[in-house]
């Protein structure tokens, strides 16, 4: 601040938020001329409630990331823990997820984590609805993907029960 020379700089900004940034900037709450330097290339991406099918995979890689860096011997997660995760609603979005993958990592006993060494909101979680869930604005694939992976959640991931399942709807299940 209170040099006696000019000291170039070359960064980026990067700001993330759950706001309506076009709504508050039509109410105030934000600064017209802060809105435009920060808006400069805007991307914004769903809430992972509407792209449940990343779950699993982000789990994996957070199980990597804290199994290395923990050294534990944590290799995978129970099927109901998967079971779990992609059902809850994740108002925290990729980092709860992250958090609730690097407590399970640091409490698991064995080489499987367990339903019980996720957060105790798990364990209180409601159960899934009865019917099926399909956000607006989806592709006919999107609709079958989410379809299919309701279904595996419905039957805890049993292909005897899944199966019973289609064929009780009169559909050809092609998950496998």
């Amino acid at each position: 601040m209170a040099a006696t020379r000019i000291v170039h700089v070359d960064f980026r900004l990067i700001c993330a938020t759950n706001i309506d940034l076009d709504a508050a900037l039509r109410d105030g709450r934000l600064r017209e001329d802060l809105y435009f330097r920060i808006k400069h290339d805007y991307a914004a991406g769903p809430a992972l409630r509407e792209r449940t099918e990343d779950i699993p995979l982000l789990c994996d890689y957070f199980l990597d990331k804290f199994r290395q860096r923990y050294s534990k011997n944590v290799k995978t997660l129970a099927p109901s823990v998967y079971h779990l995760l992609i059902r809850n609603r994740w108002p925290g979005n990729v980092r709860e997820l992250e958090n609730a993958v690097e407590r399970a990592v640091l409490v698991a006993k064995g080489s499987e984590i367990a339903v019980t060494d996720l957060p105790s909101r798990f364990a209180r979680s409601p159960p899934p609805p009865t019917d099926f869930v399909i956000p607006p604005h989806r592709t006919l694939a999107e609709i079958e993907k989410m379809a299919i992976l309701q279904t595996l959640q419905r039957t805890n991931w049993n292909s005897r029960k899944r199966r019973r399942f289609w064929a009780c709807t009169g559909q050809r299940s092609t998950a496998r």
